[in-house]
């Protein structure tokens, strides 16, 4: 069953969340950087301009508190998925890449999953986006597992090499959640089904991960 915002909530004050709610969207909507405080504000209501200031202490703090607010829930379908796949046998890429990005579909409603998807698009846009994930990896294990189980089966690739794979695999699934939305309503739409356009999607990052890696690369310093 999706899990709607609220049900996410947890030590946050209901004046810090809103807040988090309507930066998510506008950030998605018009990008981190084109987003003002005094925006963010007025769209959650609040009266005070210098709210997110009082909350967040900045806006990069803000950024990362939205970054962070899903993650939870997201990390705790990858858990069970995870568990499910280890109990089935040997994790292959397909399973690998299913377990970290099937419960981005499952766990939000329609809505959230649009807010969500467009931000992180955005916050992978910016140079720190790596640095969001870092600073939140003790509160998602399950994900840190996961990409531990990739590294294993892509280990001919530098780690450098890696994280690109894996940005340029996820930025694909998230671009693909405004691509379903036309294609369901297009009168070309090839496939039977939704299953049918995600079980492609999720090929083509598997095939992201396993294309062959035939550039030349720097020498190791």
């Amino acid at each position: 069953m999706p899990t709607t915002i609220n049900n996410l909530r947890k030590d946050y004050s209901e004046g810090a969340w809103q807040l988090m709610v309507a930066a998510e969207k506008l950030f998605g909507q018009r990008g981190i950087e084109s987003v003002s405080l005094r925006e963010i504000a007025a769209a959650a209501n609040h009266a005070n301009t210098s709210a997110v200031a009082y909350h967040f202490g900045s806006k990069e703090n803000l950024v990362q508190a939205v970054f962070e607010m899903r993650l939870p829930a997201l990390d705790a379908a990858r858990a069970r998925r995870l568990a499910e796949a280890r109990a089935a046998g040997p994790l292959s890429m397909r399973t690998l890449v299913t377990v970290m990005l099937l419960p981005i579909l499952e766990e939000f409603n329609a809505q959230d999953l649009e807010n969500f998807a467009l931000f992180m698009t955005r916050l992978a846009q910016r140079h720190s986006a790596e640095q969001a994930f870092f600073q939140a990896t003790d509160i998602v294990p399950a994900s840190v597992e996961i990409i531990g189980e990739l590294a294993k089966q892509l280990k001919h690739l530098p780690q450098e090499a890696l994280g690109i794979r894996l940005r340029l695999g996820t930025d694909l699934f998230l671009d693909s959640v405004a691509e379903h939305k036309y294609v369901e309503d297009s009168s070309t739409n090839p496939y039977l089904d939704e299953a049918g356009f995600w079980d492609d999607i999720l090929n083509l990052v598997v095939a992201v991960m396993e294309a062959p890696l035939t550039a030349r690369l720097k020498p190791c310093t």
